[in-house]
């Protein structure tokens, strides 16, 4: 079965001065969710609650991998970037996928990790030290989420809504745009990927 998925904008480039805030409290939940990461999985095994909060912990490190990509140039997380693009991230580091291109995936993801983490783990809180390590992973996921979604929330508004991709110029699409003509308000520029126009093409009648 197949879930019809809406299209939805894609971001590309460096985060504009308005959201720089957001995007540097963003950074620091990432790096919570790193920190408290690691101390759940490891007093997850020495309170023997391994197998019970596996399928989480493998969440929670899609997610870590996400922020690591998303701040693939930062100076702190460059390092995690440079370890998981050089073995078993290699082929997503390949593919050109980093960025801001990943904000969009990493708040659907990290956004139904944590409402899984709060709904399943919840009575895991009292496992001490463990229950430690969970609350302040809770604490960073929905962090991460709240500001991944006021950046994203401004992208769009600056889009005006639609569904069009915001493209770095090193890639060859569109550049987000802060002067020039039809930009006087200081919106991004929203160009669809791609060149093809429908029925451009000279054509052949049938039988020619």
């Amino acid at each position: 079965m197949v879930i019809p998925m809406p299209a939805l904008p894609v971001f590309a480039g460096a985060p504009p001065p308005e959201v720089q805030e957001q995007w540097i409290r963003l950074k620091w939940s990432v790096v919570g969710m790193i920190v408290f990461g690691t101390g759940r999985l490891i007093f997850a095994a020495i309170s023997g609650v391994l197998a019970v909060d596996m399928m989480g912990l493998l969440s929670l490190f899609i997610s870590i991998v996400m922020g690591a990509f998303i701040f693939k140039d930062d100076e702190h997380l460059s390092k995690v970037y440079g370890c998981l693009a050089s073995s078993i991230c290699q082929v997503c580091a390949e593919g050109g996928q980093s960025g801001m291109q990943c904000l969009m995936p990493f708040l659907m993801v990290t956004g139904m990790n944590a409402l899984f983490d709060f709904l399943l783990r919840f009575r895991l809180l009292s496992v001490m030290p463990f229950g430690l390590f969970l609350g302040g992973t809770l604490a960073s996921e929905f962090a991460a989420v709240f500001f991944a979604w006021q950046i994203f929330s401004f992208l769009r508004g600056q889009s005006g809504g639609g569904g069009g991709s915001f493209m770095d110029a090193e890639r060859g699409g569109g550049v987000p745009m802060r002067d020039g003509p039809g930009n006087q308000d200081g919106q991004y520029a929203r160009v669809q990927p791609g060149g093809f126009q429908p029925f451009g093409g000279a054509g052949n009648r049938l039988g020619a």
